[in-house]
């Protein structure tokens, strides 16, 4: 049985996954978004890095939702246009887990 501090947030280790859109081209014909995703794999802490053409649609959403539900993540970073470009997938207060 898990005890009380074991279950908490600040005491889990940190699996961050790092998801970085090209935006269609938006980022990508900017930032070399692979290499982008490379260096942060490199980073402590990061568990795992991708990029995905457009991470706000379904296919992207999933394979982020995937990564959590096989345990290889418990926190994200998400690079991608902001909100009000993209209106709603990442904005706003969120209505439970992805």
């Amino acid at each position: 049985m898990a005890t009380e501090t074991e279950n908490r947030p600040e005491e889990m280790e940190k699996k961050v996954g790092v998801y970085i859109c090209h935006c269609g081209g938006n980022i990508s014909d900017h930032v070399d978004v692979r290499q982008l995703a490379e260096n942060a794999g490199h980073l402590s802490g990061v568990a795992t890095a991708r990029t995905n053409m457009f991470m706000c649609s379904d296919a992207g959403q999933e394979l982020i939702q995937e990564d959590i539900k096989k345990g290889l993540v418990n926190r994200i970073v998400v690079a991608s246009s902001p909100p009000v470009c993209m209106k709603r997938p990442f904005g706003g207060p969120s209505n439970g887990p992805l």
